[in-house]
């Protein structure tokens, strides 16, 4: 197996992977069955576990994991969200989009469904984000996202992050041939724009350990993927780039009905 993040080595990656799977998933799944929980801190474990279990994916993909391997453990990470949403005492917090860690998950949800071929889901994961009122017409490129989807979109103008997403807006804007260096210039300052998601960093090594345990699971635009895919952006002058998900782009265009 191959790793494809530049920064996880094979001891971080096999603690992170034994940690989340003996750990910290099953310790949130003993509190949701556990009836002596409070509803409310019930709610916040089904929360846990759905971070848990998208991280938990994402750090395969960091690892190297195969597509196909991947695209069977992402209904999980879906149905983990759905248990949560559904919850009467969920904290609809989590799906702010002004918050960018939950912004950035959201482009990331909507594109590991749609690259992955799961369009039969990818309502269902729109609509985790509207269950929030605020979120419908607030962001030009999440409605853009939603309308290329297929999906009921409303009119927005503007970003609420700008930085890095007015690139990756304008790529969509662009004309095709000119789109291109518009995603390069997404993919360049991606990481530095990220600064306000809790992950940010991650990849540094606290002084005195041994082994990455800072919960670092890889450094991925999914979303500079999807753009990627949804407009047939022709991607031969940044797929080396860092951060770019070349292999799901890939696995979409040789495997998924156009």
């Amino acid at each position: 197996m191959q790793k494809r993040e530049r920064f996880l080595d094979k001891e971080a990656f096999d603690w992170a992977v034994t940690f989340r799977m003996n750990e910290a998933i099953p310790r949130a799944q003993k509190a949701i069955a556990d009836p002596n929980v409070h509803p409310a801190d019930r709610a916040q474990y089904k929360y846990d576990l759905a971070h848990d279990r998208l991280s938990h994916w994402v750090l395969l993909y960091s690892g190297g994991t195969q597509i196909d391997n991947l695209r069977d453990d992402l209904p999980p990470v879906l149905t983990a969200f759905d248990h949560f949403l559904s919850d009467e005492h969920a904290d609809l917090v989590y799906v702010d989009l002004a918050i960018q860690d939950y912004y950035v998950e959201a482009l990331w949800l909507l594109s590991l469904t749609k690259l992955l071929g799961f369009d039969n889901e990818i309502q269902r994961v729109a609509g985790f984000y509207l269950l929030d009122e605020t979120n419908s017409g607030a962001d030009e490129l999440f409605e853009a996202l939603l309308a290329k989807l297929g999906l009921p979109s409303a009119e927005a103008e503007g970003l609420i992050h700008e930085d890095p997403y007015q690139h990756l807006l304008d790529a969509i804007k662009a004309e095709p041939n000119d789109r291109p260096a518009h995603m390069q210039a997404f993919l360049k300052d991606w990481y530095k724009g990220m600064k306000d998601c809790g992950w940010w960093g991650s990849h540094v090594r606290r002084p005195g350990t041994t082994v990455l345990d800072t919960g670092f699971f890889g450094y991925w635009a999914f979303e500079a993927g999807l753009v990627t895919y949804l407009w047939d952006i022709d991607d031969s002058s940044y797929r080396e780039m860092q951060y770019y998900p070349k292999d799901l782009v890939d696995y979409a265009r040789a495997y998924l009905p156009k």
